[in-house]
């Protein structure tokens, strides 16, 4: 009985432990990205701020925030991309709408297709993009319902640009907006102070734990205090 009640008690204080793997907060938890044991920020929080902004806020001062590095971009990105196409193909759809669902959808402009879905956000440490450091890398996840288009682009598997089209829906990740799919080391630039309500910062902290709700606080607390009392008791009555 007693060894049921260590284990139950230990179960419960361990849901502090598993509540500090990695999470993407202020947003949906994302089943197939590669969140690298960190907690990410949703993209909606810092929508419109420039990197300065950004940098001089409390999010990085004192809560521990930090712009996602390169390769922790790359490594989120590639995770999502559907492994063939440079662009606009519908087997990068999925990861596309993964990404838009869990980060934040900050435009929905009207261009021309079929429910428009679409976020660009700053990453980088200072340099990693452009040798100025007035410049950050600039990412960007678009999402279409459908778009039965003949636009060519490049698979990067084969080399050859292809159309890929069906009717359905369409994703867009591309090497030069975060990923690193082996076809470019360039990627896209945003100044520092630029402004965009479209664009957010990804940012990144060490996950942290997660306070128990009170209910299981309650019932580890208590399963302890039994446990100590019957120990009391056996001490007291030898």
């Amino acid at each position: 009985m007693k060894k049921a009640m260590y284990t139950l008690a230990i179960l419960c204080l361990g849901a502090v432990v598993e509540a500090a793997s990695a999470a993407v907060v202020n947003s949906g938890t994302s089943t197939n990205a590669d969140l690298q044991g960190l907690e990410w920020l949703s993209l909606d929080v810092t929508a419109g701020m420039s990197r300065e902004d950004v940098e001089a806020s409390a999010l990085l001062t004192t809560e521990g925030w930090r712009y996602a590095t390169r390769s922790e971009t790359e490594a989120l990105i590639n995770s999502l991309w559907g492994g063939v196409y440079n662009g606009y193909s519908p087997d990068n759809a999925p990861g596309a709408l993964d990404f838009l669902t869990t980060w934040g959808i900050l435009s929905t402009a009207n261009s021309g297709y079929t429910n428009p879905k679409s976020s660009s956000f700053i990453f980088g440490e200072s340099g990693a993009c452009d040798a100025s450091p007035a410049y950050s890398c600039l990412g960007t996840v678009t999402h279409f319902d459908d778009s039965p288009h003949g636009w060519l682009v490049l698979n990067v598997n084969t080399g050859l640009n292809e159309s890929p089209y069906v009717s359905g829906m369409v994703g867009f990740f591309s090497d030069n907006v975060g990923g690193n799919f082996g076809v470019t080391d360039s990627n896209q630039l945003r100044l520092n102070v630029s402004q965009n309500a479209a664009t957010g910062s990804l940012l990144v902290r060490e996950a942290s734990p997660v306070p128990l709700p009170p209910a299981l606080s309650f019932l580890a607390l208590g399963l302890f205090s039994l446990i100590g009392a019957r120990r009391r008791g056996h001490s007291t009555s030898r």
